[in-house]
């Protein structure tokens, strides 16, 4: 019965993401057709199956990083690529296989979390809305849907590796097998 509500909601969710798109395309055009200039508002960079990644995605998971004290570089940004590509093909993969993580759990980690970033931010949701620039509903939402893509990719990557074991003479015979100049 819940496999059949699942279906159900899948099925009216991709038509509205679908019509959503044709209005955002309409709009843009229209807005481009009135002073012949457009303007874009997102930028697909990376597509797996049904999953992309935005530019603005890859902009926020790199200035997290650099917020947080990385360093900023074209390789940092290039392997947050890699990372947001390799996410997306696990969450393509755990659609195959069927991998899914009740709402339950999302709905409990994503309190967790928000209680956390309320607590860094001075247990104030008015200076948590200025800075992000968005009602606390809207980083409550964004937030559950990236928890949500986390925990599944965490739960698909269990399900690849469950069973593998790897020794630490396995280890050291792989890496004695490269030679020496060709490590980082």
């Amino acid at each position: 019965m819940k496999l059949l509500k699942k279906r159900n909601l899948k099925s009216y969710t991709r038509p509205f993401a679908f019509l959503l798109s044709v209005i955002v395309v309409l709009l843009t055009s229209h807005a481009g057709a009135q002073d012949n200039k457009g303007f874009v508002i997102d930028e697909i960079i990376a597509k797996v199956d049904n999953y992309i990644v935005l530019k603005s995605e890859l902009d926020r998971a790199y200035q997290d990083y650099v917020s947080n004290g990385g360093t900023p570089s074209q390789q940092a940004r290039c392997q947050y690529l890699a990372l947001l590509i390799r996410n997306k093909l696990m969450m393509a993969k755990a659609e195959i296989d069927s991998v899914v993580v009740p709402d339950a759990e999302v709905d409990a980690n994503t309190k967790r979390r928000m209680d956390a970033i309320l607590a860094q931010a001075g247990n104030s949701p008015e200076d948590l809305e200025s800075r992000f620039g968005k009602t606390l509903e809207q980083i409550q939402l964004e937030l559950r849907d990236q928890i949500r893509e986390q925990m599944v990719v965490s739960k698909m990557e269990g399900k690849i590796t469950e069973g593998l074991t790897v020794t630490p003479a396995e280890v050291k015979r792989f890496f004695n097998s490269f030679p020496k100049d060709s490590l980082p």
